[in-house]
Order: structure tokens, then sequence, then C-alpha cells
């Protein structure tokens, strides 16, 4: 004789919609979150930022200084690359040309964002004006621009340096608990890592060292 299966308890039809209920409710309240949040970062922006961007006021090299930069840059490539120990002595001024230089990886050029103003050899970090773009919300067009003075810091990752910003100072405004440290999050190497030829040289590079002039790159 078959095995016939039996309910051990009493059917109720309202599970069903119980069940229904209870997700709606989860994920209205996923949803609800999510628009909370979207907002409440809208306003904090608004309050914070201006419409339009600002000038950072870039200065280029001399023609002869440009030369120079680009044959420690590629004398340091060359080493970098080819596993040979290399150090890169950069101060303010050939930083700032590096952000020109730099590829647009999709976020824009750097030296419209950032521009490097001072170091901070005892926390070890570099001071910046900045220009950052924060994008409005998705059915509007633009962006808002985050415009004042910020500290950048430097680590060593398993894919090489990143730098990120620590502290952000905005004329006139007081930001929030916590935007810091959301700000912190923005990786400002990493895209570059996945270019080539720069990629393979950024991943080399594993010492940062903030000098009174600018910093000091090496390999080991």
């Amino acid at each position: 004789m078959p095995i016939q299966k039996q309910p051990t308890g009493a059917f109720n039809s309202y599970y069903g919609c119980i069940i229904i209920f209870a997700a709606i409710l989860v994920f209205g309240g996923i949803l609800g979150w999510t628009v909370f949040t979207m907002f409440s970062q809208n306003r904090t922006f608004a309050e914070l930022a201006q419409d339009q961007p600002t000038d950072l006021g870039h200065t280029p090299l001399s023609a002869s200084d440009q030369s120079i930069l680009d044959e420690k840059l590629a004398t340091f490539a060359k080493a970098a690359t080819s596993g040979t120990e290399a150090s890169l002595p950069l101060n303010l001024a050939e930083l700032n040309a590096l952000l020109a230089m730099a590829p647009d990886t999709g976020n824009g050029s750097y030296s419209d964002l950032v521009r490097f103003t001072g170091a901070d050899v005892t926390d070890q970090m570099l001071i910046a004006d900045v220009c950052l773009p924060i994008r409005k919300l998705p059915w509007e067009d633009g962006f808002r621009y985050l415009v004042g003075t910020a500290s950048f810091t430097f680590s060593d990752t398993p894919d090489g340096i990143e730098a990120n910003l620590s502290q952000l100072t905005i004329p006139g405004k007081t930001p929030p608990d916590g935007f810091e440290e959301a700000m912190a999050f923005w990786s400002w190497v990493a895209p570059y890592r996945k270019t080539d030829p720069l990629g393979p040289v950024l991943k080399a590079i594993h010492t940062v060292k903030v000098t009174p002039a600018g910093i000091f790159l090496s390999t080991q």
C-alpha cells in the first residue's frame, strides 16, 4: 500500500495572504529607507554645495620643468615595471601637473577637482583646494559642487597605493557628523590602476611619504 502524507496541522487560507503581506512590508520598508536616504543626502548636499564650479587656478609648469618631470616619470616607470627598486620625489607643482596629465576615466579631469597647496608632514597629509562635483537627483540635470579645502591621506593596498579624502572644510558651512567618513570612501587612485600604461606603475608603488616639498614615492 502506497504511503499517503497527511497534513499534521489545520489549513488556513489566510496563511498565504499573511506571507504576501509580510513580504510587502519588508520590500516597502527597504524602498522607503532608500528614498528617505536619497532625499536626506540630497538635502545635505544642497546645504553644503554650490551650483557652479570654481576655477582652482592651476599654473602649468614651464617647458623646462615639464621636460624634467617627463624624464623623471619615464625613468621611474621603466624601473617600477621591470621589478627594479625605484623612488620618485615630487613637489607640489609637479603633483598638480600630474593631475592635468592623468587620463579622463569618466569622472572628468582631476585638475578641475583638486589643486595641491601644502603638505602636513606631521599627520602625513597633503592639503588641497577642491571643487568636487556631486550629481543631483536622478531626475534632475547637472551637478552641485563642494568647494573648499581638503586633506588627503595615503595607504598601501594589495593593488598599490590609494589616496583618500580625510578632512573637508567648506567656508561658512558645517558638514554633519559622518559626512567626511562617507567622502573617504571615494577612491582617487583605483580608476587609474585599470588603465595602461599607468596601471602597472601604480600597482608597483607601495610607499608614500609626505615631505615638506610634496611626496616621496617608492616601490619598496
